[in-house]
Protein backbone atom coordinates (compact mmCIF):
# COMPACT_ATOMS: atom_id res chain seq x y z
CA UNK A 1 0.00 0.00 0.00
CA UNK A 2 2.91 2.36 0.68
CA UNK A 3 3.98 2.21 -2.99
CA UNK A 4 0.42 3.03 -4.08
CA UNK A 5 0.22 5.99 -1.71
CA UNK A 6 3.66 7.15 -2.82
CA UNK A 7 2.57 7.05 -6.48
CA UNK A 8 -0.50 9.15 -5.73
CA UNK A 9 1.43 11.70 -3.67
CA UNK A 10 4.49 11.99 -5.90
CA UNK A 11 3.23 11.04 -9.40
CA UNK A 12 5.88 13.02 -11.26
CA UNK A 13 8.66 10.90 -9.77
CA UNK A 14 7.41 7.47 -10.85
CA UNK A 15 9.84 7.16 -13.77
CA UNK A 16 12.92 8.37 -11.91
CA UNK A 17 15.25 6.70 -9.46
CA UNK A 18 13.31 6.34 -6.18
CA UNK A 19 14.26 8.67 -3.37
CA UNK A 20 14.19 7.62 0.27
CA UNK A 21 10.55 7.59 1.38
CA UNK A 22 9.56 7.66 5.04
CA UNK A 23 6.40 7.58 7.10
CA UNK A 24 6.96 9.27 10.46
CA UNK A 25 5.09 10.44 13.54
CA UNK A 26 2.30 7.87 13.38
CA UNK A 27 -0.27 8.60 16.09
CA UNK A 28 -3.66 6.97 16.58
CA UNK A 29 -6.60 7.71 18.91
CA UNK A 30 -9.29 5.16 19.66
CA UNK A 31 -12.21 5.50 22.05
CA UNK A 32 -12.64 2.59 24.44
CA UNK A 33 -14.61 -0.17 22.73
CA UNK A 34 -14.71 1.63 19.39
CA UNK A 35 -14.13 -0.22 16.12
CA UNK A 36 -12.59 2.89 14.56
CA UNK A 37 -9.42 4.88 15.20
CA UNK A 38 -8.27 8.26 13.91
CA UNK A 39 -4.61 8.33 12.89
CA UNK A 40 -2.19 10.93 11.60
CA UNK A 41 1.22 10.43 10.02
CA UNK A 42 3.79 12.42 8.10
CA UNK A 43 4.95 11.34 4.63
CA UNK A 44 8.46 12.49 3.71
CA UNK A 45 10.41 12.18 0.48
CA UNK A 46 13.47 14.32 -0.22
CA UNK A 47 12.38 17.85 0.73
CA UNK A 48 8.65 17.22 0.35
CA UNK A 49 6.51 16.29 3.34
CA UNK A 50 2.92 16.54 4.52
CA UNK A 51 0.70 15.21 7.28
CA UNK A 52 -2.19 12.90 6.43
CA UNK A 53 -5.23 11.97 8.51
CA UNK A 54 -6.56 8.40 8.13
CA UNK A 55 -9.55 6.63 9.61
CA UNK A 56 -8.96 2.96 10.47
CA UNK A 57 -11.71 0.39 11.00
CA UNK A 58 -11.20 -2.88 12.84
CA UNK A 59 -12.61 -5.86 10.94
CA UNK A 60 -11.97 -9.50 11.79
CA UNK A 61 -9.09 -8.53 14.10
CA UNK A 62 -7.31 -6.38 11.49
CA UNK A 63 -7.10 -2.60 11.21
CA UNK A 64 -8.05 -1.43 7.70
CA UNK A 65 -7.92 2.05 6.15
CA UNK A 66 -11.41 3.49 5.74
CA UNK A 67 -12.35 5.95 3.01
CA UNK A 68 -15.50 7.30 4.65
CA UNK A 69 -15.46 11.01 5.51
CA UNK A 70 -14.92 11.24 9.26
CA UNK A 71 -16.97 14.46 9.37
CA UNK A 72 -20.14 12.64 8.28
CA UNK A 73 -22.07 12.24 11.55
CA UNK A 74 -24.44 9.77 9.92
CA UNK A 75 -21.75 7.12 9.56
CA UNK A 76 -20.45 5.95 12.92
CA UNK A 77 -19.23 2.59 14.26
CA UNK A 78 -22.59 0.79 14.48
CA UNK A 79 -23.76 2.13 11.12
CA UNK A 80 -20.54 1.05 9.42
CA UNK A 81 -20.84 -2.41 10.95
CA UNK A 82 -24.51 -2.70 9.86
CA UNK A 83 -23.70 -1.52 6.31
CA UNK A 84 -20.90 -4.08 6.06
CA UNK A 85 -23.14 -6.93 7.27
CA UNK A 86 -25.95 -5.87 4.91
CA UNK A 87 -23.54 -5.75 1.97
CA UNK A 88 -22.11 -9.19 2.82
CA UNK A 89 -25.62 -10.62 3.19
CA UNK A 90 -26.71 -9.21 -0.17
CA UNK A 91 -23.56 -10.49 -1.84
CA UNK A 92 -24.12 -13.98 -0.37
CA UNK A 93 -27.71 -14.04 -1.70
CA UNK A 94 -26.54 -12.95 -5.15
CA UNK A 95 -23.86 -15.64 -5.23
CA UNK A 96 -26.37 -18.31 -4.22
CA UNK A 97 -28.54 -17.44 -7.23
Amino acid sequence: MIDTIKGMIFPDQENTEPLPFKIENVRCKQSKGSLTAECTCTYKEDKTSFTEKLILVQKDGQWLVDVIDENDDMLKDKEIEKMTKDFESTLDRMLEQ
